[in-house]
């Protein structure tokens, strides 16, 4: 699913993560230092730069949608453990579509694993 979206557009920038209390912002832009200052100087509690990686804000929508469940609001997450994951991965990775296609996966394998657990659980098998 990611790849269909994930080269919606060309327009490199950085895709970028702040940290702001218990919240974590994903977000794109081409001039990520001036973008944490307006950030930062519109939020009244610390704000953390946590790191950016190059990408494209498809990509930066391919995570937004990935990772809707966690969603606070727009562009704010909460600190769960797949968020933090998810961050972990996108600030080591050369490139964000790589942590896109990584996290599509991870969510395939969950959703296929769910499926399984119902079927058993409803008494079918593959066999």
């Amino acid at each position: 699913m990611a790849g269909q979206i994930l080269h919606a557009s060309k327009d490199e920038g950085e895709v970028y993560v702040i940290r702001c209390e218990d919240y974590v912002k994903i977000g794109w832009s081409k001039t990520v230092k001036r973008r944490f200052n307006q950030i930062s100087s519109c939020n009244p509690f610390p704000c953390e730069l946590l790191g950016s990686t190059p990408g494209t804000v498809g990509d930066e929508g391919v995570l937004h949608l990935l990772l809707d469940t966690p969603r606070v609001k727009g562009e704010w997450f909460g600190r769960t453990l797949l968020v933090k994951e998810v961050v972990r991965h996108l600030l080591k990775a050369e490139h964000a579509s790589e942590t896109c296609e990584w996290l599509s996966e991870k969510m395939d394998k969950q959703r296929a694993a769910v499926r399984a657990k119902h079927a058993q659980l409803r008494g079918e098998s593959d066999g």
